[in-house]
């Protein structure tokens, strides 16, 4: 303090009863009133002490401002732990708003990749299901002799248009999936602002209330505090269950596009084996007007159309007329030696006898 340190008398005559400023100098004592209007050195000066205020005469003053301003210099020692742990949440708080902004930003890359993954494989798969679409409508207009012109253009442009409009709208529908999907995302980091703002608005309200000494006030504010924490960990968890149910949607959405993928491959399928059946067909109407002959058409055309089919073309269209040749008549040299085996000769028995009754349908 300053060696000039003010007397009893000039301590009442320029504050009252504050002996705490007792040994202190003019300008020093005048600077701790207007920053602290003297709290904890009110008291009396009684006894000649030269300490400040302690603990037996806090109270000892028929002043009542006196009284009220220690009672809050009281109060507010009595908060500073509460105070010190409520200021140690504040980079807690801050600390969660930021790992929770860096969560939900680490999901737009991801989503976006997922989702443009999703409409290269639609893109891929109409458009190889316009190509064979193509394919198989120019050959069967190759069969009726249309190789051009306006009436080939338009029969395959009418046989492609259905699936370039399911192509469009399948694109336009996961496309604005995915934009409400990160514009989700992107409203959820929007509003943790304004959050982690009230929530630390309401720790420095509740420091504030302590800080002020009022009791009441600290109260409330600590039930605001808990109450916040509360909601910011509810506001957490449903950001966390909108997160899961943004992945089951996109996952029933890759389910059924698998599902059209599968069906649209299997009616390619479909069509390419009817397609083949069909120009076996026209083949063998060919032969027939050619004059081959039932044993050259069941040895040629059998195994894709089958014995039956091809039975009733050859009796319908062969230039002969209806076969009169049995079964066996037609049948190859393998197929006797099968024969022969299956009833229970040996292999070089079975081959004799095929071979005999082969020469013999000649």
């Amino acid at each position: 303090m300053s060696a000039q340190s003010l007397t009893d008398q000039e301590i009442q005559q320029e504050f009252g009863s504050y002996p705490g400023y007792r040994g202190w100098g003019l300008a020093e004592a005048r600077a701790d009133w207007n920053a602290t209007q003297g709290v904890g050195k009110s008291g009396s000066f009684g006894g000649g002490s030269s300490s400040g205020a302690s603990s037996s005469n806090l109270f000892n003053t028929s002043d009542p401002i006196a009284m009220a301003r220690q009672l809050n210099e009281f109060n507010v020692q009595q908060n500073q732990p509460a105070i010190q742990s409520l200021q140690q949440q504040i980079p807690e708080v801050q600390s969660a708003y930021s790992q929770e902004r860096a969560r939900l930003q680490g999901q737009v890359t991801p989503l976006t990749e997922r989702y443009r993954n999703l409409l290269d494989e639609i893109k891929n798969t109409y458009n190889q299901a316009v190509k064979t679409t193509q394919i198989s409508e120019s050959r069967e207009l190759g069969r009726r002799g249309i190789v051009g012109g306006g009436l080939y253009d338009e029969t395959i442009q009418e046989a492609v248009n259905p699936l370039v409009q399911q192509q469009a709208t399948s694109l336009k529908d996961v496309t604005y999936a995915q934009e409400g999907a990160i514009g989700d995302i992107n409203a959820q980091i929007a509003q943790l602002v304004g959050a982690e703002t009230s929530d630390l608005r309401s720790v420095s309200n509740a420091i504030a209330a302590l800080q002020s000494g009022n009791a009441s006030n600290a109260i409330q504010g600590a039930l605001n505090l808990l109450q916040m924490q509360q909601s910011n960990q509810q506001f957490i968890q449903s950001q966390s269950q909108q997160a899961g149910q943004f992945e089951a949607s996109l996952a029933e959405q890759k389910s059924e596009f698998a599902a059209e993928q599968s069906r649209l491959s299997s009616n390619a399928g479909q069509q390419t084996q009817t397609e083949k059946t069909q120009i076996t067909a026209q083949q063998l109407s060919n032969d027939l007007s050619r004059g081959i002959t039932y044993r050259d058409a069941h040895n040629k055309y059998d195994a894709t159309l089958g014995v039956a089919t091809v039975n009733d073309m050859y009796n319908s269209g062969s230039i002969y007329g209806p076969a009169k040749e049995t079964q066996k008549q037609t049948m190859s040299l393998a197929e006797w030696i099968s024969y022969y085996k299956s009833q229970g000769y040996s292999d070089v028995t079975a081959r004799d006898f095929a071979a005999e009754a082969y020469n013999k349908s000649l």
